[in-house]
């Protein structure tokens, strides 16, 4: 079981969802300064920390992606080292992690600079795994209903949790 991951088309020819899922956005996170903001808005030679699927789920979505340069930060704590410690001039992340980073760093001014895509995330099982993701899907309603799933993603991010998307 893999948790979370975009819901892209490559994703999916590896891997089967579990429903219900949720949608967020990917954003850039920079800070306030206008300086600094300038350069992201021209996009070259500046670097965004930020995790490798991000950017390919830009790119699979029909983003540009060529002008962007990354520093690889694979984990949260990875991203918000790399901006502290100012080897970064933003962050492309989720607007979750953002406004989590946000939270934790109210002194350093960062804002939501760009809405680059909305990205639809849940968990996965392997091909196959029909058993399993069906039990994965009771479970994850399950603590849905009983508000589990709410507690924990405020514990995580400190937000209260977005409505799911209607399914069809």
């Amino acid at each position: 079981v893999a948790l979370p991951i975009a819901l892209t088309r490559p994703a999916a020819r590896e891997a089967m969802f579990v429903r219900p899922h949720l949608v967020t956005d990917l954003v850039v996170l920079a800070p306030r300064d206008e300086r600094q903001r300038r350069r992201l808005a021209e996009w070259m030679g500046v670097p965004l920390a930020g995790r490798a699927r991000l950017l390919e789920a830009l790119a699979d979505l029909g983003q540009p992606t060529e002008l962007i340069s990354l520093l690889p930060a694979e984990t949260p704590e990875a991203l918000e080292e790399a901006l502290l410690r100012g080897e970064a001039y933003g962050a492309l992340t989720t607007a979750l992690e953002a406004r989590a980073l946000q939270d934790r760093n109210p002194s350093r001014g960062w804002i939501i600079r760009t809405v680059l895509a909305t990205q639809p995330y849940a968990a996965a099982t392997a091909f196959g795994e029909h058993d399993l993701r069906r039990a994965l899907d009771q479970a994850v309603m399950l603590a849905l209903e009983e508000g589990v799933v709410a507690g924990l993603f405020r514990e995580a991010y400190g937000l209260p949790f977005p409505p799911l998307p209607e399914e069809h």
